[in-house]
């Protein structure tokens, strides 16, 4: 039993350290590739703020460096902006700290965390239309219930319907119309179209949604390939688990044998 009990203590101190386990990635914010000037309206613990004629798309970053990173992210990679209350500026050089638990991300507008409603429904909106945005240096256009939009129409609305997503999820409903929520927009009507169709049109989820989070900008949410062997058991953990179960299986093998001989002698 008391083999057991230890085992059974690795594999939970195993477990939990993946779980907490979490890299860094530094990179430099290279631009918005695709973004439309809006004008949106949001409200956290200060109180309401109108941001005016703010580029709103998708941010692309060249990545300087990663330690020990949960997601693959190559040279450059994408990203979409899930805080309202900070910056970045475009040839400045950030480090944001990488974790897969979006519910433990602080979003700017609210000063809360991310709700398990809205990392759902994060991941829904990415398995339905993220695919439409891969494209370089620009996302393609395309139509959506038969109305053509641009590609920086479409990164536009999809930054939008995130905004709404983490602020307003579970709360006040999904609406960019609603000017009674938390987070609202009503003055580029065809963006924010589009960005209610995305919000009614949630699809299959999506992979896992790497969050990267930071005290001093912005954070983000990307979708990246999650590296599997970024996120390995402590050292002194995954050296023990093969000894304790082999330390198992011969004591197992001993008490095998004395019963043989008993029964043999019987």
């Amino acid at each position: 039993m008391r083999l057991r009990s230890i085992l059974l203590a690795a594999v939970i101190l195993a477990a939990g350290s993946v779980r907490a386990y979490a890299g860094t990635v530094t990179a430099t914010f290279s631009s918005l590739t695709d973004s439309q000037n809006l004008t949106f309206h949001w409200t956290d613990a200060g109180g309401g703020h109108t941001d005016t004629n703010q580029p709103s798309g998708r941010f692309l970053w060249n990545v300087n460096s990663t330690s020990s990173p949960i997601g693959t992210y190559g040279t450059s990679f994408f990203s979409f902006c899930v805080d309202l209350s900070q910056n970045v500026s475009p040839g400045s050089q950030y480090t944001f700290t990488e974790t897969l638990n979006l519910t433990s991300v602080p979003i700017g507008g609210s000063g809360q965390a991310m709700t398990s409603q809205a990392a759902n429904d994060l991941a829904l909106l990415y398995g339905a239309f993220y695919n439409d945005l891969i494209g370089s240096p620009n996302v393609v256009g395309k139509s959506y219930n038969s109305i053509a939009y641009t590609g920086a129409q479409m990164a536009a609305a999809f930054q939008l319907a995130v905004w709404e997503i983490v602020e307003d999820d579970g709360i006040n409903g999904l609406s960019l119309s609603n000017t009674s929520s938390r987070f609202y927009d009503t003055t580029d009507t065809t963006v924010v179209t589009l960005a209610n169709w995305y919000l009614t049109h949630l699809g299959s989820k999506a992979d896992q949604l790497v969050a990267l989070y930071s005290t001093g900008a912005q954070d983000q949410v990307v979708f990246v390939p999650v590296n599997i062997t970024g996120v390995p058991l402590p050292g002194a953990v995954a050296a023990g688990l093969p000894i304790l179960m082999l330390g198992g299986a011969t004591l197992k093998s001993k008490r095998r044998r004395q019963r043989d001989e008993i029964l043999a002698n019987a």
